[in-house]
């Protein structure tokens, strides 16, 4: 049975705002929903501001603006430029390359997909609505490569397990399951973790939950391949950190902190 929430204290913006979920974060940390000052708010404001200004319509809600803003620890100028990288990206989709330190063009190409670029670049918000429509690519690659979400943690969020130890890279490679192919799947899942999973168990959880609890079974991993797995973790680490700040779940300490609010 979800507990009960005190009263948030974000402002909410009705264009952009159109939650239908709790909108207080789960324990009271400054700087997240619910658990703003004064300060933080008029960020939030000014960080909208400036990107409408650019022409920026979408991904505008309040949510999105803290998480951002909390990834470049509230400077608003670095938020705002985080935030439009990422748009590039979505309407541009590249993979990092770790062998050459650059990022080139995704490819959805069988073989060779650096060698191979689209010819057009790739846009991750057509590509979510198409992608793997049928679920034969997730259930050919669970095969080879384990993923899966179970259950959820004691608040409420989804956890989501991946394998390592059993992946066979060469095989993958053989069927067909490049990089950039595993990469495109990794940020539709992303997508898809945002809306419906999350806005789902935030209202089971009677909270606001953010991140889901991800677990990485790296028992198994040797010497052999072992260049190929940090390869895609390396390339997995890159996408998800420029585009998708502040959903990486961690253990949360066993008592919640004080309200900051009730300290001043």
């Amino acid at each position: 049975m979800a507990g009960s929430q005190p009263e948030s204290n974000m402002e909410l913006d009705p264009k952009y705002d159109h939650y239908d979920f709790p909108t207080t974060a789960v324990e009271a940390r400054d700087g997240h929903a619910g658990y703003l000052t004064a300060g933080q708010q008029a960020q939030v404001h000014q960080l909208r501001m400036m990107l409408e200004s650019e022409g920026f319509k979408k991904r505008l809600d309040t949510l999105t603006l803290l998480r951002f803003l909390r990834a470049r620890k509230w400077d608003v100028a670095a938020a705002k430029k985080m935030f439009t990288e990422s748009e590039e990206w979505r309407n541009n989709l590249t993979v990092w390359d770790p062998s050459k330190g650059v990022y080139r063009p995704m490819s959805l190409a069988l073989e060779d997909p650096d060698k191979n670029p689209p010819a057009e670049p790739l846009k991750l918000d057509e590509l979510v609505q198409t992608w793997d429509k049928d679920g034969s690519f997730k259930r050919g690659l669970s095969g080879l490569y384990t993923q899966y979400y179970h259950k959820t943690d004691k608040d409420g969020r989804p956890c989501y397990f991946e394998k390592l130890g059993k992946v066979n890279f060469d095989e993958l490679k053989k069927k067909h399951y490049t990089n950039d192919r595993m990469l495109l799947n990794l940020a539709v899942e992303y997508e898809k973790m945002v809306d419906p999973r999350l806005p789902a168990c935030s209202r089971q959880a009677g909270h606001l939950l953010e991140t889901s609890c991800s677990v990485l079974d790296a028992n198994g991993v040797g010497f052999t391949g072992q260049g190929l797995i940090i390869n895609y973790i390396r390339q997995t680490s890159a996408m998800s950190n420029a585009n998708y700040p502040e959903r990486l779940g961690i253990p949360r300490p066993r008592h919640r902190l004080q309200d900051p609010r009730s300290q001043q």
